[in-house]
């Protein structure tokens, strides 16, 4: 059985997205993987930054990922307003914490194994952010 990963698309505004998009199909093949973004900024990511080379597949729920290697997508709602690349802005910062918690519930519910946290601006998230590890672990109940 494959392992189930889920990717946190990070700050619509930043490098996210592309990171994510030039880094996923290396690994298709050896583990399940499923992003959590929204249309918009995915879509607009996708046309920019990925010759889509990669099968893609929108998904509601995590139990609807198959074995086949494609990348699977969850719409996290909320995200219908784009956001400027490069604008340092909370709505930034709300879609990337929207994208963590999505990905941090997942995990939490034992749906997926592990998570990959894509750069995100902790400017934009705000003063009180300590970093994404930090956020994951008071959402698992660890320190």
């Amino acid at each position: 059985m494959r392992p189930t990963i889920g990717i946190s698309a990070g700050d619509p505004a930043g490098i996210g997205l592309e990171v994510t998009l030039k880094s996923v199909p290396a690994f298709l093949a050896s583990a399940a993987c499923v992003l959590f973004t929204d249309r918009l900024h995915f879509e607009r990511g996708l046309s920019a930054f990925s010759r889509q080379d990669f099968p893609l597949r929108w998904i509601t729920k995590v139990s609807e990922i198959s074995p086949e290697p494609v990348l699977f997508l969850v719409d996290v709602p909320g995200g219908d307003e784009l956001i400027p690349w490069g604008e340092s802005s909370p709505r930034a910062g709300q879609r990337a914490i929207a994208y963590l918690t999505a990905a941090s519930d997942a995990a939490n519910r034992r749906e997926i194994h592990a998570i990959v946290t894509a750069p995100v601006s902790k400017v934009s998230i705000g003063a009180t952010f300590k970093g994404q590890t930090e956020f994951l672990a008071e959402r698992a109940g660890v320190s």
